[in-house]
This record gives structure tokens, C-alpha cells and sequence, in this order.
């Protein structure tokens, strides 16, 4: 339960663009959002257009993304990525790392989350470049959020952070398990952890909207509806 849970240490700051999130008013006395279920998220999380309101399945494809070639259009794009790679001057391991994030992230946006993180593993033993890294980081805890495993979601948004502090997305996604873990405890009557959890979110969503300011305007009218807001945030 969230009122057993000892809260997290920040983590330093990131970056990312808002991708199809709703507007929502906060009431201003606790910070909870009117009307929303405390088992789902308040606001759209920041993905890889997988797992939006996290309750999506793990579903594990009969056949290896590599032997696939019934959608014409993906098949296109990715010749054309190999062709483009094959052209960049960059070493063939970093190229391998490549391809691995490719059909980790086609995997993803398809929903079959098992394959997805096979391939990001070996994308992680591949790459060097830490930016890079982290993207492949980040995608791997925007699955563990939508599969509904967020303590393990935190742990991989912070090694995302570790190795890329400028990516916002991990910031409003990390608010995010925080917000509802104060609905839940909210919900629970247990209003001490729920204000402790809402601090939290505001903690990180204010870093978040710092990093893109005008990005993310749903979590800006929460910060200032809840009062949780600090002047320094917008300017």
C-alpha cells in the first residue's frame, strides 16, 4: 500500500515533448484530481505510444519481430533506417544497438512488451552513448508503469536520469506513480501520506515543466490549483 512505502529520493532533472495528455483541473485544497479513478493516472503518461493508461497486458508475439513482414509499411521504414544507417559514420557496434532499439521500439508501440524489453536489453549491452541510453531506459520504464509495476517503472526512470538529466518525460512519468499513489492513499483515509505523495509528485513535475516550460499545461494548472506551485517554475 502507498502509506507503507517510504518515499523515494529525488532523482535529478530530465526531458521530453507532452504527447496527447488532457487538460484537468486539480481542486486547490489537496491536490487530488475531481473525478479521477485512483487506479489510473491523472494525466497522460509521456511513451513510446504504448501502455497510455496502464493496463495493457504483456503479450508475447508467435513469431520474432525480425521474420515479420506483414505490415508493408513498417517493412519500408525499415529498410529505409538500414539504408540510412549503413550510410552513417558510426561503428558497427553502435549500428547493432541501433537495430536492437528499432525493434524494441516497433515492439512497443505494437503492445508486445516481452519482446520489446529483449530487444532494449540488448540495445543497453550495446550502447555506449549515454543520451541514447537513457532513451532506451526511459522506454523500458514506460512499460513496467504501463504493466503496472511501478516501483520497478522508478527504478528504471532513475537510471534513465542517471545517464540523461535532461529528459522531462521521466520527470512527469515518475510524478505521475506518485500522484495516484496519493489518491490511493487518499482514498485509503490516510490524507498525512496522501499530502506527502502529492509533494512528491509536485517535486518532480515542477523540475519537469522547468525543463519544457509551456510542455506540459495540465500539470501546470495542478501545480497552481493544488498550490504546490513555486513562482520560479514558469519563468
Amino acid at each position: 500500500m502507498p502509506q507503507a512505502r517510504q518515499l523515494p529520493l529525488p532523482c535529478p532533472a530530465g526531458q521530453a515533448p507532452e504527447q496527447g495528455a488532457k487538460t484537468v483541473q486539480a481542486a486547490a485544497t489537496d491536490g487530488k484530481v475531481p473525478g479521477a479513478d485512483v487506479r489510473r493516472w491523472a494525466f497522460a503518461p509521456d511513451s513510446a505510444d504504448a501502455g497510455e493508461d496502464g493496463s495493457t497486458p504483456i503479450r508475447t508475439p508467435a513469431v520474432p519481430r525480425s521474420q515479420r513482414n506483414d505490415n508493408f509499411i513498417d517493412k519500408s521504414f525499415t529498410v529505409m533506417a538500414d539504408l540510412i544507417v549503413k550510410l552513417l559514420p558510426i561503428d558497427p557496434k553502435a549500428k547493432e544497438a541501433y537495430v536492437y532499439y528499432r525493434d524494441g521500439l516497433s515492439a512497443q508501440n505494437d503492445g508486445d512488451y516481452a519482446e520489446a524489453l529483449d530487444n532494449y536489453e540488448e540495445a543497453l549491452r550495446l550502447e555506449e552513448n549515454a543520451v541514447d541510453r537513457g532513451e532506451i531506459l526511459k522506454n523500458m520504464a514506460i512499460i513496467f508503469m504501463s504493466n503496472g509495476d511501478e516501483e520497478k517503472s522508478l527504478d528504471y526512470y532513475r537510471q534513465s536520469l542517471e545517464e540523461n538529466a535532461n529528459s522531462p518525460s521521466c520527470l512527469k512519468n515518475m510524478g505521475l506513480i506518485y500522484e495516484k499513489w496519493g489518491r490511493i492513499a487518499a482514498e485509503n483515509g490516510d490524507q498525512d501520506g496522501a499530502d506527502r505523495w502529492f509533494d512528491q509528485a509536485a517535486e518532480f513535475w515542477g523540475r519537469a515543466v522547468r525543463l519544457y516550460p509551456g510542455g506540459y499545461l495540465d500539470i501546470e494548472n495542478w501545480l497552481k490549483s493544488s498550490g504546490r506551485s513555486n513562482v520560479d517554475v514558469y519563468f
